[in-house]
Parts: C-alpha cells; structure tokens; sequence
C-alpha cells in the first residue's frame, strides 16, 4: 500500500499474481501522507477488509475491500 503525490493510493502485490494490475484509490484533493491497513474480517480471521488514507489537507478516506470471489450477490426473494 503505497500514497503518493498525485493523490492516489495504490494497492500492489508483494508475491506475483498472474494478470494482478495494482488497484488505484483515487479522490483526494491533496497528496497522501498516511495510508494503513484497518479492518480486519472477523469471520476469515487476519484478512484485511478496509483501507485508510489520510491526505496532506486533513482528510480522512476509508475504503472497504471486498477480495475477489468473495463479493456478495442478492436474489430476488421467493414468491409466497
């Protein structure tokens, strides 16, 4: 988890994945100063379920991560 400059945060991989692009966290209105895993999945145990990011002008982002595979799907409820 890197921020930067131009405003954003990405996400990179520390072992290769194969087709892995890094994810870009972007909306802030200054460069980043902070950015921290947070949120950890109580039902996987030590899995990282949110990121934090605090920008140079004080702001404070916190973005859910839902890993893939994991995202969840509704359906239509059953007809009575």
């Amino acid at each position: 988890l890197t921020g930067s400059r131009d405003f954003t945060a990405r996400i990179f991989t520390r072992d290769p994945v194969d087709g892995y692009e890094p994810v870009t966290l972007a909306g802030h209105r200054d460069a980043i100063v902070g950015c921290y895993f947070g949120g950890l999945d109580g039902n996987s145990g030590n899995r990282i379920m949110r990121v934090y990011t605090i920008s140079r002008d004080g702001a404070v982002f916190s973005w859910d991560f839902t890993p893939p595979g994991d995202e969840k799907t509704e359906s239509a409820p059953e007809p009575d």
